[in-house]
């Protein structure tokens, strides 16, 4: 199996802004095997929809086409 996918196939990207105290992952992304966490530097939740051409286009690539992000990505 892919360490960047679950049993299903399905890849792994969870994205967060690294001040979101909403939704820290970059706490927990470890937890995740294989799964590569997609940094935002900045603060606030809903990062993905135009706050960050960066952000949007990473997101998008991987929902599209399943490549993830470098590891240790950051936008």
């Amino acid at each position: 199996m892919d360490p960047g996918h679950d049993r299903s196939g399905a890849a792994r990207c969870p994205w967060s802004g690294d001040l979101d105290a909403l939704a820290p992952w970059s706490e927990t992304a470890d937890l995740i095997p294989g799964a590569r966490l997609l940094t935002f530097d900045g603060d606030g939740h809903g990062i993905f929809g135009g706050r960050s051409a960066c952000v949007d286009m990473e997101v998008t690539t991987f929902l599209l086409h399943g490549d993830l992000p470098s590891e240790g990505a950051v936008c």
